[in-house]
């Protein structure tokens, strides 16, 4: 049965809600669009950046993970910075912990990096995963 966008990114929320990494952060886990305005609390966006369908469908995900970081700070304090280390840590262990006993089978594309979101003022650590997804 092919998956809509809808179906993949409900599936890797489902995946992250499972996760040791969502359980160490202090906010939801979201999609595109449903953040909650003003968080500023250690969400998950769940972003489906490209799809493709074929004989096996494939595409790209994109994760932004939230660092939580005080609101009316103007600069970036080395808590702040040592908490966005620790996500990126936690991210990319659960990557590695990613394997093939569901039906889809993802590579890491990018480094996992810390970004600013200039728009609210925090950063984020960015993960981008290709997939498959194979009807077994």
């Amino acid at each position: 049965m092919r998956k809509t966008a809808n179906d993949i990114i409900d599936d890797i929320k489902a995946m992250l809600a499972e996760s040791d990494m969502a359980r160490s952060l202090n906010g939801g886990i979201y999609a595109s669009g449903e953040r909650p305005a003003n968080s500023h609390d250690e969400d998950i966006i769940v972003i489906l950046t490209k799809g493709y369908l074929g004989d096996i469908d494939s595409g790209t995900l994109t994760l932004n993970i939230y660092v939580d970081q005080d609101p009316d700070c103007e600069m970036e304090s080395d808590e702040d910075s040592a908490r966005a280390k620790e996500i990126e840590r936690m991210a990319q262990d659960w990557v590695d912990s990613l394997d093939a006993s569901t039906n889809y089978l993802f590579e890491q594309r990018t480094v996992i990096k810390t970004w600013p979101d200039r728009d609210t003022h925090q950063r984020f650590v960015a993960v981008i995963l290709d997939y498959r997804y194979y009807d077994k």
